[in-house]
């Protein structure tokens, strides 16, 4: 009996440690973002939001790449790849943007081969099983191009990334156009 009320005993500390901790951390992330909000309203940009995420495409001189911190400002948003790197697209030069599942990509893609490679391009091999991961799908005009920009947040965070992406965009468009009708 002695050695089960010292586990119960042991098992709360360990509980109480972990629970002042996350706590703790919770604290430093809040902090951490503050403190990065006023970094960039110094530089006249008014951050929204940021999130981590998963960048598989978009961006020519890069691949899969893990840890993409995505920066959404009120104006533009910013993938930040690495401590040097940013890639940096206007809202005015967003076309589109939503979910998109893992197929209706592939099908994206499969027309893109026909649009390249003519009827030769749907003999060109894919994937056969239907496809249900989501996606958030990003097509803007970057560097003068074309980008088609696929990332990923996980479970519930690309729904939460186009719900602010879209608010955003919405209060950018409802700005430009009180903008444009004082200045005419």
């Amino acid at each position: 009996m002695e050695t089960l009320i010292d586990f119960v005993i042991v098992i709360g500390i360990i509980l109480i440690i972990c629970f002042s901790i996350s706590k703790s951390t919770d604290k430093d992330i809040a902090k951490r973002k503050k403190e990065e909000k006023e970094n960039y309203k110094k530089q006249g940009l008014n951050l929204a939001n940021s999130y981590w995420i998963k960048l598989y495409s978009g961006f020519r001189e890069y691949g899969i790449k893990e840890d993409v911190k995505l920066m959404l400002f009120k104006d533009r948003i910013i993938f930040k790849i690495d401590y040097k790197v940013e890639k940096e697209i206007l809202f005015k030069d967003i076309e589109d943007y939503r979910i998109q599942t893992e197929s209706q990509l592939i099908e994206r893609a499969s027309l893109m081969k026909v649009a390249c490679f003519g009827v030769f391009g749907l003999g060109m091999k894919g994937k056969e099983k239907e496809l249900n991961k989501e996606y958030v799908y990003l097509r803007a005009i970057y560097e003068g191009e074309q980008a088609n920009i696929v990332f990923d947040r996980g479970i519930g965070g690309n729904e939460e990334i186009v719900q602010e992406l879209h608010r955003l965009i919405k209060e950018y468009k409802n700005i430009n156009v009180v903008k444009n009708v004082v200045t005419e």
